[in-house]
Formats: structure tokens, C-alpha cells, sequence
């Protein structure tokens, strides 16, 4: 079944890499749309606002994050001044997320292997089976 196209996702523009070693970057639709892709994945529009609303203390819509990507509204400038802290945010989120994920990996692998030996060896307990 074939669904239309959602309505945020609609006249975007293409992702745009701005950033130059040089001159720093430039906050077009594009770019905005580019660090959205890239630092948060799906669903970027949401969590891009949610990221900057929370670098300025207020509550940031979806809706405006897709504005501004599709041209409807111009960029404000306290956008460009908040994204190195924002992505410096989402870094750290990300650095522990993958330190939680490591460890969790870590302990099924051991668990995994323990729990190999253990059905290897002779004396291990087996469930009684009923004999009725």
C-alpha cells in the first residue's frame, strides 16, 4: 500500500554541507536540514526543535523547524549562535549512549558464554523430568 508523501516532509531541500575550515557556516534551509539528517536521524525536524528549544529555554514546534526548511519563515540568527552547543549536547548524549550500549553487549556476551560452559559440563543440573 502506498502512502502519500507527509506533510513535513513535503518541499524540502536538498542537505547541504556549509561548513568551511575558512569562513565557519552559513544557516541555509539546506544546512538546517543537514545537521537535522545527520545529528539526529529520523524524526530530525522534532528533535531538532526540541534541542534548540531546550539550548534557549523555550518550547521550540516541529512545525517551525519545517518553516524554516521549506523557506516559509526566515532562520533567526540565535539559530547558527546555538548549534555548536546543541551538537556538543547530542555528542555527549551520544558518547553515553554508546558506552551503555558497549557494556549491555559486554555482560550478554559473558552471560552468553557462562551460560555455554555450564551446559557443557557433566555435573550440571538438568531439569527433573517428570516420569508419569
Amino acid at each position: 500500500m502506498n502512502h502519500p508523501p507527509r506533510k513535513y516532509l513535503i518541499n524540502l531541500p536538498p542537505a547541504e554541507d556549509t561548513t568551511s575550515a575558512t569562513s565557519g557556516f552559513t544557516v541555509t534551509p539546506g544546512f538546517l536540514r543537514f545537521v537535522g539528517e545527520t545529528v539526529f536521524g529520523d524524526k530530525w525536524q522534532t528533535r531538532l526543535a526540541e534541542a534548540l528549544g531546550e539550548t534557549r529555554a523555550k518550547k521550540l514546534s516541529p512545525a517551525t523547524i519545517h518553516q524554516w526548511t521549506t523557506g516559509q519563515r526566515s532562520i533567526p540568527l540565535w539559530v547558527r549562535e546555538a548549534m555548536p552547543q546543541m551538537i556538543a549536547k547530542e555528542e555527549r548524549r551520544l558518547i553515553d549512549r554508546a558506552a551503555q550500549t558497549r557494556d549491555l553487549g559486554l555482560r550478554l556476551q559473558q552471560s552468553t558464554k557462562q551460560a555455554s560452559r555450564n551446559a557443557r559440563r557433566p555435573d550440571a543440573i538438568t531439569p527433573a523430568r517428570d516420569n508419569a
